[in-house]
């Protein structure tokens, strides 16, 4: 809408920028609002990186949970085979194996989709079989041959199912860690501690069981041959070059790293230090043996062998306990720390736009009350030079003998007195932003 706005001696001119006016104060809060959005824009994309961590440490921790009943599942299934080879099968082995199963149904309901342990996620991987219904039917197979024939005297084998069944939650194992993100661990205290408990520490349990099985077995005989030596000297050597030296060096790692991320853990610096001096104290005297029957003597009796054996064993998922529970400490201390930055991010950029809003409304107002006072100033001139020019247009003309000049002089005047009231009119409108009339 276009206005007409009146002038002296009836002149009048048209307002082309509409009817309304923006204020010279919306017009800076604008400006100031201008900056404010990119801001808030970096601060979004802040947030959302801090909690990307914050939720990666979380699937890790989701990945320990599921790992402790894979990790029970593996032992007391072990301990029955060892049993059942070197004894006999009682009921109480086998049910503690059915209350690991218990725990392990009861954390696939609670993390299995999450973990991807579906059919979708393990055909992805090709791990179709390795789910936790499976291995608990294959169990209760398994555990009623035992019952049957709880000793491996009795006739029948059952070795082979006993290994398949530990291979199966060895992969398992390897599955969570692939989805839970552990494997992905960006920081070198807690990635040195997850290879101590997703990689290192299950395959030493896993062939600890191989081990104290075979040389139990081969101490039964009268005497060890060539063979049975050379396969004592290689458990022996892959014992303690890919197990127990990878298992010291990464604890220690993780130890002497913990200091560079988000401070040192104290439970951390204590427990670990002190559990794994008892794990490789355990390990010791079984490798010697193994060494010692490896080179051809036969100081070592099948029941020593596997009580050392039983007992660096036990060291394996005792320290995998600590292990385990010292990394969900330093898990915990990376959530807490990227909580508390994310807070501080928060507050910071709060603070940030309450100043800057405070800085532009002072701004603001330091502009406005000026141009209101030039305003109220210029409003009686304008008005005055109005009458002015009237009155000496008509003197104007009564005096001049050459009529024709006096009304070219009084139209100039005219003209330089709607200028005036249109700057006035115009600097009104921009210090009020209000509708000009």
């Amino acid at each position: 809408m276009l206005q007409v706005l009146p002038c002296a001696h009836g002149s009048a001119y048209i307002d082309p920028t509409g009817d309304m006016k923006m204020s010279v104060a919306r017009k800076i809060l604008l400006i100031a609002l201008s900056f404010a959005i990119p801001i808030a824009v970096l601060v979004y994309l802040t947030v959302i990186n801090i909690d990307n961590n914050i939720t990666f440490a979380q699937w890790e921790l989701k990945g320990d949970e599921y790992q402790r009943p894979l990790e029970d599942v593996l032992r007391e299934v072990q301990s029955v085979e060892i049993v059942y080879n070197t004894g006999t099968v009682a009921g109480e082995e086998t049910a503690k194996v059915d209350a690991a199963f218990r725990r392990l149904s009861e954390e696939s309901r609670r993390l299995g989709e999450d973990l991807q342990f579906n059919a979708e996620g393990l055909a992805k991987r090709h791990r179709e079989h390795q789910r936790a219904e499976t291995a608990q039917q294959e169990w209760q197979e398994l555990s009623a041959e035992v019952a049957k024939s709880p000793r491996r005297e009795s006739g029948a084998d059952l070795n082979p199912k006993f290994e398949h069944l530990i291979a199966d939650v060895r992969v398992m194992i390897t599955h969570m860690g692939d989805t839970s993100n552990l494997i992905l661990d960006p920081d070198l205290d807690s990635y040195y501690l997850m290879d101590v408990t997703l990689l290192a520490l299950p395959q030493t349990q896993d062939r600890l069981g191989k081990a104290i099985l075979f040389g139990y077995q081969a101490l039964k005989s009268p005497g060890l041959t060539e063979e049975e030596r050379i396969r004592l000297a290689v458990h022996a050597a892959m014992l303690q070059e890919a197990d127990v030296d990878r298992v010291s060096g990464s604890s220690r790692t993780a130890v002497n790293e913990d200091a560079g991320f988000y401070g040192v853990s104290a439970s951390l610096q204590s427990r670990i230090p002190a559990a794994l001096a008892l794990y490789e104290q355990a390990n010791r005297p079984f490798l010697e043996a193994m060494k010692s029957l490896s080179e051809g003597n036969t100081g070592v009796s099948a029941g020593e062998f596997l009580r050392k054996g039983l007992l660096a064993r036990e060291a394996a998922f005792s320290y995998w306990k600590t292990a385990v529970d010292e990394e969900d400490v330093l898990l915990r201390i990376q959530i807490a720390h990227f909580e508390q930055r994310r807070t501080q991010s928060l507050m910071l950029a709060s603070l940030a736009l309450a100043v800057a809003g405070i800085l532009a409304l002072f701004l603001t107002r330091s502009i406005t009350r000026p141009l209101r006072g030039v305003v109220a100033s210029l409003s009686p001139g304008a008005t005055l030079l109005s009458v002015c020019v009237e009155r000496i247009s008509v003197a104007s003309q009564a005096n001049f003998a050459n009529q024709v000049e006096a009304s070219l002089i009084c139209q100039e005047l005219d003209a330089n007195c709607d200028a005036m009231r249109r700057a006035v009119a115009e600097l009104e409108a921009q210090v009020r932003g209000a509708a000009r009339s």
